[in-house]
């Protein structure tokens, strides 16, 4: 099966966090079935997060995400899933972005399908 991805503009709240990210076990994240609302707050509390938020609040996202569709319509956030993480920090505490007209409910992400 060949990978097929196009780059795209997500609203944040179609996003979903991957559960099962790698990167979550070196934060000691992996404690049983969290909602996203618990994995943000443990994410949030990560000095790099932090620095990655005021990265984002000054330039924007720089780098776009990589998510899948699936079958419900939302994305799973494949990589990206701290960045995300910090746009929700930054939304939640009404910040403004310093680029002019940037918007942080709306995320660059490459999203990629599976193809046959």
């Amino acid at each position: 099966m060949a990978k097929k991805s196009e780059l795209r503009d997500i609203h944040v709240d179609e996003l979903v966090f991957d559960h099962l990210n790698p990167r979550y076990e070196a934060l000691n994240l992996n404690k049983g079935n969290l909602t996203d609302k618990e994995l943000i707050s443990l994410i949030e509390q990560d000095k790099e997060t932090v620095t990655l938020s005021q990265s984002i609040k000054q330039l924007g996202i720089q780098d776009p995400i990589w998510i899948q569709e699936r079958e419900d319509g939302k994305y799973i956030i494949v990589e990206g899933n701290r960045r995300v993480a910090a746009l929700k920090m930054l939304i939640r505490d009404n910040e403004t972005c310093d680029v002019e007209d940037y918007d942080f409910n709306i995320v660059p992400a490459n999203v990629f399908y599976l193809i046959s």
